[in-house]
């Protein structure tokens, strides 16, 4: 779906269950990164559940390149897939770029995998980010604004905030003319509670101080922010329970059960979100524990579990986004449930358009 002011609604990946949960759930349980992407080579796109432009019936969505094996170890494409993802019946306007992830460890052979660190100034880094948007400007739809997101997460362990925004900054900046060139636009991601090995880059990356440092280094039109719901409201529990604060921000039971960190990294970075990944998960509610396999509670559960007076603070909050200039596009992030994965599309789908009126 596309809004009168062009902003663009869609959703993630892969919904049929024959080819996303439970293969997912045997990757999980076997931890063999390759028995995924058996599966996922092709997104299997459930077109009834996809939002649709009532008048052009354009179908959007957003996938992770991390997942897809887009890219070769050299960073080349993969031309034989891309053509696949070209011929489905919609337009990836937005991607989500490969990242290292937050319980990445590469000494154990299930764990290897394809990473991307923008902290790491090097002609491959830049070589991929080339790639990247190389890639969305031939699966999105021409002549709109396209959207890259990447995690700012590093691979190393013990750089310091000034070490990462160097190193981010540097790349992007290598990057621009193409950006601009190709009418592309990198969202870095905001991010929850980190696990191990990484905890030591929280509460840094999730802040709204490290936001605001890294884009007055690198004040561009075309470099901006992907807000990630559930990743906030993840980073406000952990806040709270490790008892820290952002400056005069404090962390209470109140700010989480009204989303008031939601409401601040909004309201003060509000100019420069590009994106939004719209989800649920429960980190607010205090006397709920991480689920066993999400012990950052970042599970992407759908729209339907708020209940009336979280429905009125999601949709406040994001209701001052979608009504600003710089938004692009939002998806709905949602993990497809076991035996019912498009009704839980579906139902977020209502809920969400139901906030947009």
């Amino acid at each position: 779906m596309v809004d009168k002011k062009g902003v663009v609604y869609s959703y993630h990946g892969i919904v049929k269950r024959q080819s996303y949960v439970i293969p997912r759930l045997l990757a999980k349980l076997l931890r063999f990164e390759w028995f995924k992407r058996l599966f996922f080579s092709v997104p299997a796109i459930d077109e009834s559940i996809i939002f649709k432009n009532g008048n052009s019936g354009t179908l959007y969505g957003e996938f992770d390149l991390s997942v897809l094996g887009v890219f070769k170890k050299n960073w080349d494409i993969n031309y034989w897939l891309l053509n696949k993802l070209y011929y489905l019946p919609l337009y990836f306007n937005v991607i989500h770029g490969v990242y290292v992830p937050e319980n990445y460890n590469p000494r154990f052979p299930w764990n290897k995998r394809q990473i991307l660190d923008l902290t790491v100034v090097s002609a491959e880094t830049q070589k991929a980010l080339k790639k990247h948007i190389k890639v969305i400007d031939l699966l999105g739809k021409p002549q709109t604004k396209k959207v890259i997101v990447f995690h700012p997460v590093p691979y190393r362990l013990d750089l310091k905030k000034s070490q990462i925004i160097r190193g981010i900054v540097k790349n992007l900046k290598a990057v621009l003319p193409l950006l601009e060139e190709k009418n592309v636009y990198v969202a870095l991601e905001n991010m929850p509670y980190l696990r191990k090995p990484r905890t030591g880059y929280f509460p840094m990356l999730g802040s709204i101080k490290f936001f605001e440092d890294l884009l007055s280094e690198l004040d561009h039109p075309h470099v901006g922010i992907t807000f990630d719901w559930g990743h906030a409201n993840s980073f406000a529990r952990f806040m709270y329970e490790t008892d820290q604060s952002l400056g005069d921000f404090e962390f209470t039971p109140e700010v989480l059960a009204r989303f008031r960190y939601q409401t601040e990294f909004l309201t003060r970075l509000r100019e420069k979100i590009f994106h939004l990944h719209l989800h649920y998960n429960e980190a607010h509610k205090l006397n709920k524990k991480p689920p066993r396999f999400f012990p950052n509670f970042d599970t992407h559960q759908p729209l339907t579990m708020l209940d009336y007076f979280e429905y009125e603070n999601y949709k406040k909050n994001i209701r001052t986004i979608i009504d600003s200039e710089n938004l692009i596009s939002a998806t709905l992030e949602i993990v497809p449930r076991a035996f019912a994965p498009a009704r839980a599309y579906r139902s977020s789908i209502k809920v969400f358009e139901a906030m947009l009126k």
